[in-house]
């Protein structure tokens, strides 16, 4: 970046960037070329189609606004009304191994290089069948490419017919649109669903801090076969794992980068997650082991929620836990007893729920005692090995089908935000290519999914980002010639009766007037819910 703008600041300074057509904003440079202006016009001779094209963008564009105005209002009324539970605190904690930057910054570049690229092409290849003068098409340059720009001429684009002017704003967006809907069908339908499990087991995807997984060495993204020579089948069969003594060793085998290996480490009901509640003011932290609950040994799970359910809420309740311990004078580790938790005092879950989580409370709490901790064997989260390629390449298809498809579809383009693209090694490692594509390569078809992904993101973001019912998107014009042609219609309509009872026609003044106030409102929510989602974030 440094020798990009020593670069940028020298030619500014010698003046080689007004000799070569570019233009200097800040950091970035644009670049003006008639390159690309011939497949342009190429590309337009099929006026037919393209005109039938615009019409269709027009359409897209129309319906995609509404679409996202209703998104955005949901947003508004939903800010501040998810409230973490100790069972999303749980299931939110996944570890995926981070792609090298350079990585990661080549599939986001490429996806939105195509995204730009599309977008802008539509907008020159609408604006010649359209008869506009195309006044300068180029590229934004900051370090790499970032954008491409086709700018019709401002007087030819005002004095064309709404029908054609609104096909120029829609088709960019369109098309990115329609290019992510080509995108996701692909992913969706041909290249997720050829990832597949090397082998069924219980993969790790998150690990609490100081617990016997995150000590001994089970690593995220490894996957359990087996426990003491038990089979592992899935993540189900993993949380029915009993522990003969907690905090004794026991055998783990595991795939773990594409080798078979096997571990040795302490076992036991792993404290996971501590909420603000009864766990957190007896002291208890992520990582310890619970080995006795009023004075009942601990060994399964299912013990512990059915201990913690029954025990008494009106006094004192017994408990023992382990914490990992070193002494330093002979070098020995491992987990002991820790003395200084030997109490707690449980809850009601009806009443802790109205208090911290009302709208999700129910009548069957009521009678519940709750202690607001997560737990799991070894510590660890885990999951069945379909787990990732169902949220990154098979969105759609839930196993245990509790969700809609809205919360399906929100859930896969919100991903990035989460870590889970590109994805890469280790966990990759634990799938292999099958059905059609399984000549390919597991690394090559994964690297296939990570593109193909943001390809349509990008796509899918640049794409309703412009249809925003706001200028300067492109959604706000087609929306002003939406509304002006709506306006136009009315005015033919108004009889001689109609005037005489002071019935006027809305103006074009008038309109610009209503989507100015339209554009600042939606500008205004759009910072609101970043702003909050920033804010909700710390």
């Amino acid at each position: 970046m440094l020798i990009y703008l020593a670069i940028v600041f020298t030619g500014h300074r010698l003046g080689a960037w007004k000799r070569l057509n570019v233009s200097l904003y800040g950091p970035v440079l644009m670049m003006k070329t008639k390159r690309g202006r011939k497949m342009i016009e190429s590309l337009a001779r099929a006026e037919g189609f393209w005109t039938w094209y615009g019409r269709l963008s027009t359409s897209i564009t129309l319906v995609a606004m509404a679409a996202i105005t209703l998104f955005l209002a949901y947003q508004v009324a939903d800010v501040g009304q998810r409230t973490p539970t100790p069972d999303t605190l749980y299931t939110q904690s996944i570890e995926l191994p981070q792609a090298h930057l350079g990585v990661t910054i080549l599939y986001i570049a490429t996806g939105f290089a195509v995204a730009i690229a599309a977008h802008e092409f539509a907008h020159g290849i609408l604006t010649v069948v359209g008869k506009i003068k195309l006044a300068s098409m180029g590229l934004l340059l900051l370090v790499i490419p970032i954008g491409a720009f086709v700018e019709p001429d401002d007087k030819d684009l005002k004095a064309s017919s709404r029908s054609r002017r609104s096909s120029v704003y829609a088709s960019g967006s369109a098309t990115n649109i329609l290019i992510a809907a080509v995108c996701m069908a692909i992913l969706v339908g041909l290249v997720g669903p050829a990832a597949t499990p090397i082998a069924k087991g219980a993969v790790v995807t998150g690990l609490a801090p100081d617990s016997p997984a995150a000590i001994y060495g089970l690593g995220t993204w490894s996957e359990i076969l087996s426990v003491e020579g038990q089979p592992v089948l899935n993540g189900t069969q993993l949380s029915q794992v009993s522990f003969a003594e907690p905090g004794e060793m026991v055998s783990v085998n595991l795939l773990y980068d594409s080798e078979f290996l096997s571990l040795e480490i302490p076992g036991g009901v792993v404290v996971y997650t501590v909420m603000d509640g009864p766990g957190h003011d007896a002291g208890l932290e992520p990582g310890m082991i619970i080995r006795s609950l009023n004075d009942t040994p601990i060994n399964t799970i299912s013990e512990f929620r059915s201990v913690t359910e029954n025990s008494s809420r009106n006094e004192p309740v017994n408990i023992s836990v382990l914490r990992f311990t070193r002494v330093e004078t002979s070098g020995w580790e491992g987990f002991l007893e820790d003395p200084s938790i030997r109490t707690l005092n449980l809850t009601s879950k009806w009443l802790y729920y109205r208090t911290h989580y009302p709208t999700i409370n129910r009548e069957a709490y009521r009678n519940v005692s709750f202690i607001a901790i997560s737990v799991s064997p070894f510590g660890i989260r885990a999951e069945d090995p379909e787990y990732l390629t169902e949220i990154v390449a098979q969105p759609f298809d839930s196993r245990d089908g509790t969700d809609d498809l809205g919360s399906q579809f929100q859930r896969f383009i919100s991903i990035p935000f989460i870590g889970y693209t590109p994805v890469v090694s280790p966990a990759t490692d634990l799938y292999e290519s099958s059905g059609a594509l399984s000549f390919i390569p597991g690394d090559i078809l994964w690297m296939l999914i990570n593109l193909l992904y943001w390809v349509f993101w990008a796509n899918l973001v640049v794409g309703l980002t412009n249809t925003l019912p706001a200028i300067p998107f492109d959604g706000g014009y087609v929306l002003r010639d939406s509304l002006r042609g709506f306006a136009r219609w009315r005015e033919l309509r108004l009889t001689g009766l109609d005037r005489a009872i002071g019935r006027k026609p809305v103006t074009e003044a008038q309109v610009d007037t209503l989507m100015w106030f339209i554009s600042g409102m939606v500008i205004i929510v759009v910072i609101y819910i970043f702003l909050a989602g920033v804010w909700g974030s710390f």
